[in-house]
């Protein structure tokens, strides 16, 4: 994260003010900022600093979903344990839940490093985890997977607030589960049969950032 804050950005990026005020006046003139010790070497506490001033220009939705991402990839991780100590009956939940933590994990550290693909990842996010949440539907009744359930619903919708506040529409044809309709026959069961469109798949950067 220190690499990033050495690059000063140019301009605006995702509801982020820009991270450095203007240089002042000392600094210019080439006298000594505040903080460092002639040697050259900064102070303890310099990268606190940086820390919380990446941490201030957060939006609040980025800030919710960067929590949620966190919180799913620990509760999803401790249910694929908890499955697969169970036995065979829950062992695809286990690796659903494996994906699930994965990619939450992968989405925290983009949004932490201000990521370029982090809008394309998050994307494939709200896919996955509406994939997930169909497979798990079926073994709701296990409080592990119920509690893990909500969580990814929960990171879901906070994602979903993040791409569209970012001009990104949510993948095709997904929606949260509690706008799916609770007859079973409205979803397509058979794997073969869901649609995935070619194009669909490996999007390329549009140069946007969280």
């Amino acid at each position: 994260m220190s690499r990033q804050h050495q690059q000063q950005p140019t301009e605006q990026e995702y509801g982020r003010t820009e991270r450095y005020p203007e240089r002042t006046g000392q600094e210019q003139m080439g006298q000594q900022p505040m903080g460092q010790q002639r040697g050259g070497q900064p102070e303890k506490g310099t990268h606190r600093t940086a820390a919380a001033s990446f941490d201030d220009h957060l939006t609040t939705e980025l800030r919710i979903a960067l929590e949620d991402f966190h919180e799913v990839t620990g509760v999803a991780g401790w249910c694929a344990k908890e499955c697969t100590a169970a036995g065979p009956e829950l062992s695809t939940c286990a690796r659903v839940c494996e994906d699930v933590a994965d990619l939450a994990e992968l989405n925290e550290r983009l949004i932490a490093r201000d990521s370029m693909f982090g809008p394309d990842v998050a994307s494939t996010f709200v896919t996955v985890a509406n994939e997930a949440l169909a497979e798990l539907e079926r073994f709701q009744h296990h409080p592990q997977i119920a509690e893990t359930m909500a969580t990814i619903e929960r990171t879901t919708n906070s994602c979903r607030e993040v791409l569209r506040l970012v001009g990104r529409d949510t993948p095709s044809g997904q929606m949260a589960r509690g706008d799916r309709t609770s007859a079973r026959g409205g979803q397509m069961d058979a794997r073969g049969s869901r649609m995935h469109a070619p194009g669909g798949r490996g999007q390329t950067g549009t140069g946007q950032q969280f």
